[in-house]
């Protein structure tokens, strides 16, 4: 079963949002979703509420690459599904930071991005989501094929075409935009064996056809594009809608503490005591330091552990 349809039989309970400078900002425990727009970066967090999925919206074009980076203070399971609702070879399971460079985009819209925990964890994670595009394509093809180059909408395009054999001189005949709408005023007549592509606008974004004339059906020709995406703003949006308050006696972490690390510190023993310790204690559970002689606490312990801190060092 895939996150997608994970997702679909969760039963979760709706996060309210609020606008506020741009952002949204949930206010209530519980699933949370956002739009990263083109790209950007969401901060958030999962509490231990059973079923909890967060949804990171980010509108990307086949023909590009996402960049992704994330990170979490808890184990996480997280996927990413395609605008045609096919999960994207991102698939992470037990990741608390895990980066994918140049994944490639196969299709035009909206691709969400789910984050839930894994061990009943509990904590905070950013996501960042940064396409690309290669400024730089070489391509070929032959008389009475489209030549397809992909572009968002307000990037532009501009080239060569040559032909590869044969006494005959390209035209470009049309450039057809993914609406279908006509791109050039007129054909591009070339010389001496090649056509220029004038600067093009795309109106929309998506998959361009460049048609080509001048020659007999099958002639060859090779294409040198330059293309250039517009400069967009990253978005930054803010899902972080609270976790479960964690208790010292009610969720076992003084017991856990007492167990794995009393032989060593007589402050395991009540909240009160093992406050001020609670912090750079951690850090050596982290590490790995503590407890002395191991074994290693597993994942969910830890995770226990630092949600103890972050709601509050409750009773």
């Amino acid at each position: 079963m895939t996150m997608l349809h994970r997702v679909a039989v969760l039963t979760v309970a709706a996060a309210a949002f609020a606008v506020v400078a741009g952002q949204q900002e949930a206010r209530a425990l519980g699933s949370a979703t956002g739009d990263l727009g083109a790209g950007g970066t969401a901060a958030g967090d999962i509490s231990r509420e059973a079923g909890e999925v967060d949804s990171i919206r980010v509108e990307l074009v086949a023909g590009s690459t996402v960049d992704l980076k994330f990170s979490a203070t808890f184990e996480t399971a997280v996927d990413l599904v395609d605008a045609t609702g096919a999960e994207l070879p991102v698939t992470w399971s037990g990741t608390t930071i895990r980066t994918a460079a140049g994944v490639p985009v196969t299709s035009t819209g909206r691709h969400v991005f789910h984050v839930r925990a894994m061990n009943g964890g509990q904590g905070t994670y950013s996501f960042t989501a940064t396409p690309r595009w290669a400024p730089k394509l070489t391509m070929t093809g032959a008389m009475g094929e489209a030549l397809v180059v992909s572009l968002p909408a307000g990037g532009t395009m501009k080239g060569k075409i040559a032909a590869s054999g044969g006494a005959w001189t390209p035209t470009i005949t049309a450039i057809e935009g993914p609406d279908g709408a006509q791109l050039l005023a007129g054909s591009v007549a070339g010389k001496n064996g090649a056509a220029k592509l004038p600067t093009t606008v795309a109106g929309t974004s998506g998959a361009h056809r460049l048609l080509v004339g001048g020659g007999e059906i099958g002639g060859t020709f090779s294409a040198a594009i330059t293309r250039k995406a517009p400069k967009v703003k990253p978005t930054k949006i803010d899902l972080r809608n609270g976790l479960t308050l964690i208790g010292f006696a009610k969720d076992g972490v003084g017991a856990m503490l007492t167990t794995k690390c009393g032989a060593c510190h007589a402050w395991t023993g009540s909240a009160r005591s093992a406050k001020p310790f609670a912090s750079s204690a951690l850090a050596r559970v982290v590490s790995g330091q503590m407890p002395q002689g191991g074994p290693k606490l597993p994942a969910s312990e830890v995770g226990l552990i630092r949600s103890w801190i972050t709601t509050g060092m409750n009773e």
